[in-house]
Formats: structure tokens, sequence, C-alpha cells
């Protein structure tokens, strides 16, 4: 009984000690890291959108077609819509 208590709050205590070393680390070098990874990601961006000469070049906005077509007005008043019931007031 007396092994196994023991055994149980070295556990416990092992558990809290790496909890506050992650929480020592990371308060110190958790900004560096999100602030080394954040710099890379905009320095990726920066090269993609200096690839592609801005925004967009004027050959992909004359590529671009819509196709639409108007709807028709008699095509929409032959369709079968269901069956009208009059419903009356009873007094």
């Amino acid at each position: 009984m007396l092994a196994s208590a023991k055994g149980f709050w070295m556990t416990i205590l092992i558990i809290f000690l790496i909890y506050f070393a992650f929480k020592f680390i990371w308060r110190y070098f958790g900004p560096r890291i999100i602030r080394f990874v954040l710099r890379k990601a905009g320095k990726q961006m920066e090269k993609k959108f200096g690839e592609n000469g801005g925004f967009g070049t004027r050959d992909t906005f004359e590529k671009t077609n819509i196709d639409y077509k108007a709807p028709n007005q008699r095509a929409s008043e032959k369709e079968d819509t269901g069956e009208y019931i009059d419903y009356e007031e009873i007094d």
C-alpha cells in the first residue's frame, strides 16, 4: 500500500514539473517561435505576390467567361406549380 501511494505522488510530481517546465519554456521561446513562423510565411506571400505581378494579370481577367442566360418569362408561366385551392371563411 505504501509503495503504490509513493508511486502515485511521484507521478503527480513529475506531471506538475513537466507542466511548469513547458509553461516556462513557452513563456520565453513561444513568442520567438511564432515571430519566426510569421516572418517566414510573410516572405513566402511576398514572393508569390511578386511572381504574379501584383493582384493579377490582365490575361487572367480576359480569360474569364460568364455564361448567363436570362430566364424565359413564358417558360416560367407554363410550369406546373400545383393546384390552387380557394379557402372560404365560415361565419
